[in-house]
């Protein structure tokens, strides 16, 4: 599963993160000692892979980790970041929209006030990324 963050570089040496910091549970294996009913460490854990978890702090973002061993919380995000703003160009003659182009996945809502009906709809395109709408067009993506 691929993840993204949003602070996805150590806020101390600029470094991106090289694990998430986890918590285990184990079973820690006990020796009974030979005299006075004490046990020690056996010397062997079988961890619980089933309940690792990622340590997040009280606004729920994870702990990070860089190669420095700095340590950082960040949210974790769905996608990765956009650095970039997104172009959407909309093109318009004689006051009315033509042509919409986008870059990125948009939904377009033109209000089209020239209807049979005469009652102002919303004609809904979907633009996926490098679409063009040509006004009129059916659908869209």
């Amino acid at each position: 599963m691929t993840m993204y963050w949003e602070q996805h570089k150590c806020p101390e040496c600029g470094e991106p993160p090289v694990a998430t910091v986890e918590s285990l549970e184990g079973l820690a294996q006990l020796e009974p000692e030979e005299e006075g009913g004490g046990f020690t460490y056996g010397g062997y854990t079988e961890v619980e892979w089933d309940a690792q978890r990622t340590q997040r702090d009280e606004d729920g973002k994870d702990a990070l980790q860089c190669e420095n061993r700095h340590l950082w919380y960040s949210l974790r995000l769905l996608a990765p970041r956009v650095d970039t703003l997104p172009r959407i160009v909309i093109e318009v003659s004689k006051g009315a929209v033509t042509k919409v182009t986008s870059d990125v996945p948009v939904e377009v809502r033109v209000l089209d006030f020239d209807t049979e009906e005469k009652v102002p709809v919303f004609v809904t395109v979907t633009l996926d990324p490098t679409y063009v709408a040509e006004v009129g067009s059916e659908g869209g993506g």
